[in-house]
């Protein structure tokens, strides 16, 4: 299993997404399971191109870092997945 966990912060390191990604792999059955990526999109604010990224990968699972100002940008990519 593919899990992708989306930075849509651009100007930040994704360091929640580290954390998750860290914690999770500690579980055994989620490590066996597959693999989980951070992914930083090249232009997090073009939702089309986010959006685009994201399905080129074929993850199985899609996790974002939403905050107050980015949460624009993930109404608008969300429906185009």
């Amino acid at each position: 299993m593919q899990v992708d966990l989306i930075d849509l912060t651009s100007d930040y390191i994704p360091l929640s997404l580290f954390y998750i990604k860290s914690y999770a792999e500690t579980d055994p059955l989620i490590s066996r399971a597959g693999r989980i990526d951070v992914v930083v999109p090249a232009d997090a604010s073009d939702a089309a191109r986010t959006a685009a990224e994201i399905v080129a990968r074929k993850p199985d699972v899609v996790g974002f870092s939403c905050y107050v100002w980015n949460f624009e940008v993930l109404e608008q990519l969300i429906p185009m997945l």
